[in-house]
């Protein structure tokens, strides 16, 4: 068994359409998901389009799911906070893309989405841990608690 480190473990997707096929490579990251993709026709596949490239920062994601497919193979799914994010990536609709996964790539596929949920763990302890801003009091709010805190302090000498 080959042990790769987080960079290297490189995920091939594909997804398919009547006059083209998108192929690819999804990637975790610390900070991101990275998708690098190509659209081939499908008649011949002679027509290339160019190579592209879409960062995905993980506050920018809302769901990211590993469906098993009937016939083997699995469905990743993406979906993101805003439709800007894959606004670039073919067959994306409403923030959301499902990338094809290969029944030889099942294993891989698995492994790599452990590794995301690791991932996206560590960035949300990161965030924890960052220290908040402190918002400024300022004399409105200074008497507005002074106040709640006068009819609390009533209310519980209240016999």
């Amino acid at each position: 068994m080959v042990h790769l480190h987080a960079e290297q473990l490189v995920l091939p997707f594909h997804v398919g359409h009547s006059l083209y096929r998108v192929y690819g490579l999804i990637r975790c990251a610390p900070d991101q998901l990275s998708l690098e993709f190509q659209a081939v026709e499908n008649l011949l596949g002679l027509v290339r389009g160019r190579i592209r490239q879409i960062q995905i920062p993980w506050q920018e994601l809302s769901e990211v799911s590993l469906q098993p497919r009937r016939w083997g193979g699995a469905t990743l799914r993406l979906s993101t906070l805003q439709l800007q994010t894959l606004r670039k990536f073919p067959g994306a609709l409403q923030g959301t893309c499902r990338l094809q996964i290969r029944r030889a790539d099942l294993s891989l596929a698995e492994q790599w989405f452990h590794l995301l949920e690791l991932h996206q763990a560590q960035w949300q302890l990161q965030q924890l841990e960052k220290p908040q801003p402190e918002s400024p009091v300022t004399p409105g709010k200074l008497q507005q608690v002074q106040q709640i805190w006068e009819e609390v302090r009533s209310l519980l000498h209240k016999p």
